[in-house]
């Protein structure tokens, strides 16, 4: 299994997600119907790829666009700062999931 898969599987068992795939074969990581969210999962190097899939995959899901940016690395934190004014910009909610020892 590919280690972003697992942070798929965890995050889909917790927030009641499951994976979607639209008309145009894009698969969204973690579709959330009851909550209207679509959220695409990343690690933290690929910041700015996932706030196009996100957005994407909310525009095909009628919903709103969601990141879940893992950060493996303390030396990755800096992706953290360049993503956040997007969001804000983009009304993109972000989850930031920290796997390493501090």
């Amino acid at each position: 299994m590919p280690v972003e898969q697992r942070y798929i599987d965890k995050l889909r068992s917790v927030l009641g997600g499951h994976a979607a795939t639209f008309d145009d074969d894009t698969i969204c990581d973690c579709y959330i119907p009851v909550t209207g969210l679509a959220i695409e999962v990343e690690f933290a190097p690929k910041w700015a790829e996932a706030i196009g899939q996100s957005l994407h995959y909310a525009s095909k899901a009628g919903c709103r666009p969601g990141i879940y940016l893992i950060v493996r690395d303390i030396a990755e934190e800096k992706h953290i700062n360049k993503l956040i004014p997007h969001c804000k910009r983009l009304n993109i909610l972000l989850f930031i999931k920290r796997d390493y020892k501090r």
